[in-house]
């Protein structure tokens, strides 16, 4: 049994002034987007035929009868994110771990007797088209629950939606700290390790290394700035001599980087701390390999699954690679299996946001099991706040009031494997959230600062 799901027409056409699709959308990909028949709409349909007032009535009558008892009879979980713009590639991964999930569970007799609806949306990254298509899953789709967010400055804004109506958000792509510390509250759960925990990583890896002068080329939003703060604060916790040679903040979507390359050259710094992501990091892997800027100097940045496959051998050998769980950093029965089985589904490798979106379904279904219920929203939140799950990761489980899974970040150099058509990584370093994530009373205080300024 596939997993239902809702298109809605209002997404069939994102706006004209969208990020646009990734460069390295392949045919498989776009045939993937479009495995749902999307509707042309019901007075459109209705339009193709000469069908009488009345009878139109009728018919509009008896399908809100059936939405409403179609409604009654499923499990809905709506998936944010954005499936334009830049981060296309990263939300199709997701999702198809969703779907992957969804039809399992399906497959298996549902939740709680009841079949698995799906809500797809699309944020194209803008926040006001977020907390538009986030009220929308809410109000109209009636959901009990949302998975996914693509960044964290749209997932915020549709992070106070889901505690004012009480639905919990389980977020699954983007990872700013301030969105389960300061802005955290009961109905906000995350997957993917924080920028808090990522930039505590990075920092143990510089001290490591013995690298002085950092140069930070970070994008000019909310994860950008967070990371960077992160960064530096465990850097100064662990007494480490170090001085900013300089910070470059292109725009979220930057594709050249030349100007930003060529200064980063003439400083000559010992590390560069990259927080460019999807397409603009894989522009910037292009242009900064012609530059020969990785020959010279060590470059740290978020080579996830994604861009090591676009760039394939592209990709120079030896940079710094840190992520959130791509597969051959987590070796394991459990996800060997879960590998084996999306590469039947998607003739694909999964990347790590694959993983999340399987896993958010799974957590959905343990959790309403838990609970008893899926529609009692406190119930729900209650039984994710103390939920212990096996994923393909491993042993996990969520942290209580931070509501924080204990995900690990992973770091490694950048290698070539007989195995694979792309470069993977080598020596690698796994940092537990254990060592990485605050005090409990450290994010308390976090959250009586934000909540009364």
């Amino acid at each position: 049994m596939q997993a239902r799901v809702a298109w809605r027409t209002e997404i069939d056409n994102p706006a004209s002034d969208d990020l646009g699709p990734p460069p390295t959308l392949t045919e498989r990909e776009r045939g993937q987007r479009e495995t749902f028949p999307r509707p042309v709409g019901l007075m459109g349909a209705l339009r193709r035929f000469s069908f009488g007032p009345l009878l139109i009535l009728t018919l509009l009558a008896g399908l809100l009868v059936t939405s409403s008892c179609r409604q009654r009879d499923s499990f809905r979980i709506g998936v944010a994110g954005a499936s334009t713009g830049p981060y296309f590639i990263s939300w199709d991964q997701f999702y198809r771990g969703v779907r992957l999930a969804a039809e399992e569970i399906n497959a298996q007799g549902g939740v709680l007797g009841k079949t698995i609806e799906l809500f797809p949306t699309d944020d194209q990254v803008k926040v006001d088209v977020g907390v538009s298509e986030m009220k929308k899953l809410i109000l109209r789709d009636r959901v009990h629950m949302v998975v996914g967010g693509s960044a964290s400055h749209v997932a915020a804004a549709q992070s106070e939606l889901a505690r004012r109506h009480k639905v919990p958000y389980i977020i699954g792509m983007c990872n700013s700290a301030v969105l389960a510390e300061d802005k955290g509250h009961p109905y906000l759960f995350q997957l993917t390790p924080s920028t808090r925990m990522e930039g505590y990583a990075v920092a143990h890896f510089v001290a490591q290394q013995g690298w002085k002068k950092v140069w930070y080329l970070l994008p000019d939003y909310e994860w950008g700035h967070t990371i960077k703060r992160m960064i530096e604060g465990k850097l100064s916790e662990l007494s480490v001599e170090h001085e900013i040679s300089g910070e470059s903040w292109p725009k979220l979507d930057e594709t050249d980087f030349s100007p930003y390359i060529t200064v980063i050259q003439a400083a000559g710094p010992d590390v560069v701390i990259n927080g460019m992501g999807g397409g603009s990091l894989i522009s910037f892997t292009k242009q900064a390999t012609a530059y020969g800027l990785f020959e010279s100097t060590p470059i740290i940045a978020q080579y996830d699954l994604n861009n090591l496959k676009a760039l394939g051998e592209e990709m120079p050998a030896g940079a710094v690679g840190f992520n959130r769980g791509a597969f051959f950093c987590v070796p394991g029965p459990g996800m060997d299996r879960f590998v084996q089985r999306f590469r039947q589904a998607y003739q694909d490798f999964p990347t790590a946001y694959a993983v999340f979106g399987y896993e958010s379904v799974y957590i959905a279904k343990h959790a309403a099991e838990k609970a008893s219920t899926f529609e009692d929203s406190e119930e729900l939140v209650a039984a994710l706040s103390q939920l212990k799950f096996e994923s393909p990761r491993g042993n996990m489980y969520f942290r209580g009031y931070h509501n924080q899974v204990n995900a690990a970040v992973h770091i490694g150099f950048t290698a070539r494997d007989s195995r694979y058509p792309f470069l993977t990584y080598r020596d690698v370093l796994t940092i537990p959230a254990e060592q990485t994530w605050p005090a409990i009373d450290a994010i308390r205080a976090l959250r009586e600062a934000f909540n009364n300024p």
